[in-house]
């Protein structure tokens, strides 16, 4: 008899979980009941073939697990299980999706049948209209309270830090991944694991930089350019503390996608010299190493135009072992960074731990 795609799921969330606290031993002892699981959730009739291709790379965790290659797993596993998670409730959602349609095909006849009186009509009218103000002063009052207020947020804002700090780590678990193994099978032999971690933190580093140096430079000249149209004055100094500043930053929080493609281009000449200097050769348009850099750029600028910034911790300053995980070794101290932490702002709370490499 077949086990229920619950029970599936419970099974294989347990190899996971015993892959996040590094529990190898145990991994490896259910890894061929997670093989049966597989194959009979292939055999449902809502698999299709991007279902399989995530079923197989669960596979693949399960035979890395048996030869030993442990560190190929942890740094795979959590965008695999992300995958899952996502398939398994797709298939649940299906479940459910004729009795949706019908409920909403239900709302539309009801929607369309003639009789409502136009006393009626008025009236509903009159009432969305006051639901609509009252949604924009709402709306108002939510911003004025958020502005500068890190520790306050607006949950409308897409580009909120903590879902920045979410997109951060996604970028750990997927793009770092793949330019790591780009990498390391171009420069078998002659490049340690540890010299590819740092070029690739180089990387985030140095956008974080220079986004946080277009950041600043783009308010004073918004700043000296709108002091001038008011006064006539050239080279008039406007005050950074008053509301006029504020509101500037907020504008441009708004606009700031718009200023992505050059910021992309212009980093371009930085990802080169790095490669250059540290890997004797310039990276491809269109491999692994620039879709990094770009994903670097895109999040760090985000970081950048946040009331106040997001702050990337220095791998520099001391070590603070409660804001960082273990890469592949536990320990007390660090023998070299992989990931940075991030903090709501200099001073703020963490938003995202970082990753380290213990001696």
């Amino acid at each position: 008899m077949f086990k229920t795609k619950m029970e599936c799921q419970n099974n294989i969330s347990t190899f996971f979980s015993y892959i996040d606290e590094n529990k190898i031993t145990l991994a490896k002892g259910i890894c061929a009941s997670v093989k049966v699981e597989l194959s009979t959730l292939k055999q449902t009739k809502d698999i299709n073939s991007s279902d399989a291709d995530i079923i197989k790379e669960i596979e693949d965790l399960t035979e890395n697990i048996l030869i030993g290659n442990f560190n190929i797993v942890k740094r795979k596993y959590k965008k695999v299980r992300a995958a899952f998670m996502e398939l398994m409730q797709h298939i649940k959602s299906k479940k459910g999706h004729h009795t949706e349609d019908t409920v909403i095909q239900h709302k539309q006849r009801q929607d369309q049948q003639p009789g409502m009186l136009c006393v009626e009509r008025r009236e509903h009218q009159e009432n969305e209209d006051i639901n609509y103000r009252r949604m924009q002063e709402n709306k108002r009052a939510s911003l004025a309270m958020v502005q500068n207020n890190p520790d306050i947020a607006d949950l409308s804002d897409t580009n909120r830090p903590t879902k920045i700090a979410e997109r951060f780590s996604e970028m750990y678990d997927n793009e770092w991944t793949e330019v790591f193994e780009a990498l390391s099978k171009l420069k078998k032999g002659t490049l340690e694991e540890s010299e590819i971690i740092s070029i690739l933190l180089e990387i985030v580093q140095e956008a974080y930089k220079i986004c946080q140096q277009e950041a600043q430079s783009q308010i004073r000249e918004m700043e000296s350019v709108f002091a001038e149209i008011l006064t006539g004055q050239k080279g008039y100094q406007a005050d950074h503390a008053d509301e006029g500043r504020t509101l500037l930053i907020q504008y441009r929080k708004g606009r700031a996608g718009i200023a992505l493609e050059r910021l992309h281009k212009n980093f371009r000449g930085k990802l080169n010299d790095i490669c250059k200097k540290r890997l004797s050769n310039e990276p491809s348009d269109a491999g692994p190493a620039v879709r990094y850099a770009r994903k670097a750029v895109e999040l760090t600028w985000w970081m950048c135009v946040q009331d106040p910034p997001v702050y990337m911790c220095p791998t520099t300053d001391n070590f603070d072992q409660n804001m960082y995980k273990a890469y592949t070794k536990s320990g007390s101290n660090p023998e070299f960074f992989v990931w940075p932490a991030l903090r709501l702002h200099k001073d703020g709370v963490v938003l995202l731990k970082g990753v380290v490499q213990f001696k």
